[in-house]
């Protein structure tokens, strides 16, 4: 593993840190100090790692190539709709399952008391499901798989689902055994599609798309 790959693991933890932080404790601050820190999460944090990792050889064209395969627009939308129509329902059945069993997540935190009302409400759910996809399927699938790719460790590629799976479970650990079942299978489907077929775009839309359609319910 090279010293710029280090670098790279180091931002990733710090970043992945900043998304465990509970939404509750910065909420506490106010509105607009949350909407600082969710700027910070969810666009400079993840740019910064991404730049680093381009400055440091970690993503290469090879790993672009990977993310973003040629399709035609056809291909796209429908494998699009497809995707996201498994992920939803990777998360509904882990959420149906965990209110039969019992389990309540936690209710201390809503988005509905940062979301402004009015039009500048649906610009702001449109913000957070974008953010959200964008930086999330790139720290998540794809800048973890070019890391894993690039290690010397024997079989280290064969880790990335486990890993990718674990984390994105992780940084929900505040919202209850429910959501945290739904991000744990959410996750693993992305991470064992991107593992198999790349098209990291279609992950982000199919990301977005989900969020945005649970962030529309509140």
């Amino acid at each position: 593993m090279t010293r710029g790959s280090i670098h790279v693991i180091a931002g990733w933890a710090i970043y992945v840190g900043l998304l465990a932080i509970p939404e509750q404790r910065i909420v506490e601050g106010g509105s607009a100090w949350y909407w600082a820190m969710d700027g910070l999460s969810f666009v400079v944090a993840p740019a910064v790692l991404v730049l680093l990792a381009a400055s440091r050889r970690v993503v290469t064209a090879r790993d672009l190539r990977y993310w973003f395969p040629r399709v035609s627009v056809i291909d796209w939308i429908l494998q699009t709709i497809a995707v996201s129509a498994l992920l939803w329902s990777a998360a509904y059945v882990c959420s149906l399952l965990g209110h039969a069993l019992g389990f309540e997540d936690a209710r201390h935190f809503s988005y509905a008391e940062v979301l402004p009302t009015g039009w500048s409400r649906s610009a702001a759910i449109v913000y957070l499901a974008s953010t959200a996809a964008v930086s999330q399927e790139v720290c998540f699938r794809g800048l973890l798989h070019a890391l894993l790719r690039q290690a010397n460790w024997k079989h280290s590629i064969q880790f990335y689902v486990p890993v990718s799976t674990l984390t994105f479970t992780v940084v929900h650990w505040d919202k209850g055994p429910t959501t945290m079942a739904s991000a744990a299978l959410f996750g693993f489907v992305a991470a064992y599609l991107f593992s198999r077929r790349g098209h990291l775009g279609q992950l982000i839309s199919a990301h977005f798309l989900v969020d945005l359609f649970w962030l529309g319910r509140i």
